[in-house]
């Protein structure tokens, strides 16, 4: 009977050192991969237009706030990112703004927008005229 419990306690053991093994390890995969695309993790948002990666991002958010307007159209807005997906090959730079709000330069006429609404959209960064850096949406729907 001694025996038998001592074999139970290794036992034990060693189930307990896998099990802690496969966590610490991620079970032996790699974390960050899903398939054959990597995700990415967040990239902090460049300043200078050089620094700028090509890069897109699909992303799901909220209209808060209209900034500028163009005509009877806005034309620069606040929008709070609620999710943020990766473009492949792409850099993510909203992927960092996750539950932030951030604003945005609207190329489009679009007249259907308005405050609160979800959108469905693509937003990448582009360099501005003075060498700076702002976010672009385009590809809206709601």
């Amino acid at each position: 009977m001694k025996h038998l419990k001592r074999h139970r306690g290794i036992l034990f053991i060693v189930l307990a050192l896998v099990i802690a093994a496969l966590t610490i390890g991620g079970c032996g995969g790699d974390s960050s991969s899903s398939g054959s695309q990597q995700l990415q993790k967040p990239v902090p948002v460049p300043s200078k237009a050089e620094d700028i990666q090509p890069n897109d991002s699909v992303v799901q958010c909220q209209i808060s706030l209209f900034l500028e307007w163009s005509g009877a159209n806005p034309s620069k807005m606040r929008v709070y990112v609620r999710e943020s997906s990766d473009v492949a090959g792409l850099t993510n730079y909203t992927k960092d703004q996750l539950s932030k709000e951030i604003d945005v330069i609207i190329d489009e006429d679009l007249d259907w927008l308005m405050l609160g609404q979800q959108l469905s959209c693509n937003i990448k960064l582009e360099a501005t005229p003075e060498g700076g850096t702002a976010f672009h949406i385009y590809n809206i729907t709601h």
